[in-house]
């Protein structure tokens, strides 16, 4: 089925990575339409967006300033962030539009997006301007009004309700 095709190629080294950001943020765009169907899905797709994160994160280590004559890298690492960012937001609506029973099987996998979310605030700091990284903040915050949104219960157990967390 086209899931497993995508998460096969994902994972493939043969597809040129400029491809992946958009594969990426497709698991969000399914997740939204089949809503609570795409529940057989979820795991192996955030285990995807997971491997995905590490490769943003990995790429400079929190605390590593980017050269800035590498405008090429840091313009692919926020296009794979804000997939990322993407492929949870349509995720966590299309499970949430689902009820709570389905959107509450995201449980286990918000400690990946809180590393997703720990990676941009690294990112972050950088040394480049606001500006320069206002899509993926802007996502970012989304992702996080979309947590609240639908797992209200999670924000609380990860603290995600002090604003010194934010």
């Amino acid at each position: 089925d086209i899931m497993q095709c995508m998460l096969h190629a994902l994972q493939s080294h043969k597809i040129d990575q400029s491809v992946k950001p958009r594969m990426l943020e497709n698991l969000g765009d399914v997740a939204t339409a089949i809503g609570g169907e795409f529940e057989k899905f979820l795991a192996t797709a955030c285990t995807m967006l997971d491997q995905a994160a590490k490769v943003a994160a990995d790429v400079y280590p929190a605390g590593t300033v980017r050269p800035a004559e590498d405008e090429q890298t840091f313009e692919y690492m926020n296009e794979l962030r804000c997939s990322i960012l993407d492929a949870y937001t349509g995720i966590l609506n299309g499970m949430g539009d689902a009820g709570q029973a389905k959107v509450q099987t995201m449980d286990p996998f918000v400690p990946g997006l809180l590393q997703v979310l720990q990676g941009v605030e690294s990112a972050m700091s950088d040394g480049r301007s606001l500006e320069s990284h206002a899509e993926v903040l802007e996502k970012a915050v989304g992702v996080l009004g979309d947590t609240a949104k639908f797992l209200p219960s999670t924000v609380k157990k990860y603290g995600l309700s002090d604003p010194a967390m934010l």
